[in-house]
């Protein structure tokens, strides 16, 4: 799977920590899944990641 840069993806990510980011797999109200690859243990993970308004401990609680 060849990885855009970002130029080619406005608002996505190349990296998240130590992941790899591959596409977004969706999006909603409080936050986006993107389809990620971790190079450490060589397999594919997908991670949710909060939009910047729900970064409160009220609203992360929520979104565990």
């Amino acid at each position: 799977m060849k990885l855009s840069s970002d130029q080619d993806r406005p608002g996505l990510p190349s990296r998240i920590g130590n992941y790899r980011i591959e596409e977004c797999l969706g999006a909603g109200g409080m936050g986006a899944v993107y389809l990620a690859f971790d190079e450490a243990l060589q397999r594919p993970l997908a991670i949710k990641r909060l939009l910047p308004d729900f970064i409160d401990p009220i609203q992360t609680l929520r979104f565990a």
